[in-house]
């Protein structure tokens, strides 16, 4: 693997992984490679590193399980601390959004919101819900990088996912954030039914206040 990683063009570099793009068995692949973290003893990072990999992977294989679209996994390295998966897109949410008709728009947060709502139904929160976690490809979303997923079915968790996701739209979207919430929520709806969706959004709500009262005092 890391001779072929050495072939391969750097498409990304985040808080903990490099992301390469490439060809890899003559399929299209992106590969995900957490770094060493120097600041760490060797050992205690090493096995750090080997279980958010290997905790990912599984998040994405369960996530998709549950019908939401992301990035099939073909091999997880874990001496490396790889993940090559699919190859999806390098256009995301973030962008395409703001280039997007308003019925266009309105449709993909509804689809968004959709996803959101069999993540949770599964039991998966994401951790990082935002635009730039969404790729869009051939009009359809997949859902990427979830590094900072966990496994619960917590109200408080759901809300949180929400609300991170909430707050990514007025700051990053602020246009059309209120429409954009409206739909996701719409979506949501669809998936984990009415009594469920509006437990959820109440905390969300909950939270928003909560962070409100901590910024004001």
């Amino acid at each position: 693997m890391e001779k072929a990683l050495a072939q391969m063009r750097l498409v990304g570099k985040g808080a903990e992984a490099d992301l390469f793009a490439g060809t890899w068995h003559h399929m299209k692949v992106l590969v995900k490679k957490r770094v060493p973290k120097l600041y760490r003893l060797q050992e205690l990072d090493a096995r750090i590193r080997s279980f958010r990999t290997a905790h990912e992977a599984r998040l994405l294989q369960d996530a998709k399980k549950c019908g939401v679209a992301t990035p099939t996994v073909y091999l997880v390295d874990l001496p490396n601390t790889t993940i090559v998966m699919e190859y999806i897109s390098e256009e995301r949410l973030k962008e395409r959004a703001d280039t997007m008709s308003d019925d266009e728009r309105r449709a993909r947060f509804v689809e968004l919101g959709e996803s959101i709502g069999l993540l949770h139904q599964g039991g998966i929160i994401h951790g990082d819900l935002t635009t730039s976690n969404v790729l869009v490809k051939s009009n359809r979303l997949y859902l990427i990088d979830l590094g900072l997923g966990t496994y619960s079915e917590d109200v408080e968790d759901r809300g949180v996912d929400l609300h991170l996701l909430w707050r990514v739209l007025q700051s990053s979207h602020h246009r059309f954030a209120e429409m954009a919430l409206a739909a996701v929520m719409e979506g949501y709806e669809r998936s984990v039914g009415r009594s469920r969706a509006h437990s959820v959004e109440e905390r969300m709500w909950r939270i928003d206040r909560r962070g409100r009262y901590v910024a004001e005092r």
